[in-house]
């Protein structure tokens, strides 16, 4: 038995040797075993139940406030486990139990929200509800009495279920969900006026299920960040008519920029596609625009010119840029769909 005690208690100091025992002493108090503890896979039981809500009420009574409007401070962002000692003081009352244990266990009893397996209606309903709201996981809760991660977690599984990635064009539904996901991911909305903001794509890509992570991106940042920052304009135009606006906003790509951003690029020293920095070439035109045109242009090289210098690939660009210019109709719209 003591060689067993010393290998579980190997470099532990005496301290925590005592309190973990005392831990394990409380454990059993409350019908547990020692195993059961180290594996954390035991339920609060009955007596422990009537602990937390016995800590409960004592709170709200000294809270001097309604119960009503007692329990929803308790359990509001506020009081949040790790933002104050609330639940530290109400842990207290639940011997061997963590203040993240008690609070989570305290959220099922108080939340009322359904649990268990969801029926068709209920999916159904979710569906609709994310058409509706989007990604905003507390609507769709308080409308399906169902906690915020519920829903979220079962939105996941059936758009596995009922979504296949498209490609080509996008649809104005597919649209929206995009925007209203960067809305919601994004809390720093001039960041989705930036070109080279680095945002949470994968996060986004998950409220549009009909796309991936590189679709959205490419969608964003070639069309709908336009329209977006061009409406951020207008309302700043009615305030301030004599407001300077950065012209690349406002710019629509012609064919002479074609030989303009190959110029540039020439002009800039780069001696490998990598060291192009694209939201440095145009004035008129964004990184984004300038990269993507790039890309089209120099797919259309034929293999046997790329092995060749890098600067001399892109002056046989120039030179022949009235034939790769010709494919233009044929790509427009396959590149919403890279």
């Amino acid at each position: 038995g003591w060689e067993r005690l010393g290998e579980w208690a190997r470099g532990m100091s005496g301290e925590d040797i005592e309190a973990r025992l005392r831990r394990i002493q409380q454990i059993g108090a409350l019908g547990f075993t020692a195993e059961d503890m180290e594996n954390k896979r035991y339920r609060f039981s009955q007596k422990e139940k009537e602990m937390v809500k016995k800590a409960i009420d004592n709170w709200v009574e000294g809270s001097g406030l309604q119960e009503e409007e007692a329990r929803k401070k308790l359990f509001s962002r506020e009081n949040k486990v790790g933002k104050s000692g609330v639940w530290n003081s109400i842990a207290a009352w639940v011997p061997g139990r963590p203040a993240d244990s008690v609070y989570r266990h305290a959220l099922r009893l108080y939340a009322g929200n359904k649990r268990g397996r969801w029926k068709k209606g209920e999916e159904q309903e979710l569906r609709e509800l994310v058409e509706k709201y989007g990604p905003d996981w507390k609507s769709i809760s308080k409308e399906l009495n169902r906690g915020r991660m519920q829903c979220r977690d079962k939105w996941r599984i059936l758009r596995k279920d009922v979504f296949k990635r498209r490609v080509g064009k996008w649809g104005k539904d597919e649209d929206k969900l995009l925007v209203k996901a960067l809305k919601y991911e994004v809390k720093d909305r001039s960041k989705l006026g930036n070109q080279q903001s680095n945002l949470p794509w994968t996060a986004v890509s998950e409220h549009v299920p009909s796309r991936t992570r590189d679709q959205c991106r490419t969608r964003w940042y070639n069309t709908l960040q336009y329209a977006w920052v061009n409406k951020q304009i207008r309302k700043k135009k009615k305030k301030n008519p004599n407001l300077t606006i950065d012209p690349m906003w406002t710019s629509n790509w012609i064919p002479k920029d074609d030989e303009l951003l190959l110029k540039a690029i020439l002009d800039s020293g780069a001696e490998e596609a990598d060291e192009i920095e694209f939201g440095r070439l145009l004035k008129t035109q964004g990184f984004h625009r300038c990269k993507m045109r790039w890309r089209q242009l120099y797919r259309r090289i034929p293999d046997s010119k790329k092995e060749e210098e890098f600067e001399d690939n892109v002056q046989w660009m120039l030179d022949n840029l009235v034939e790769l210019q010709t494919d233009d109709e044929e790509e427009s719209s396959s590149d919403d769909s890279d």
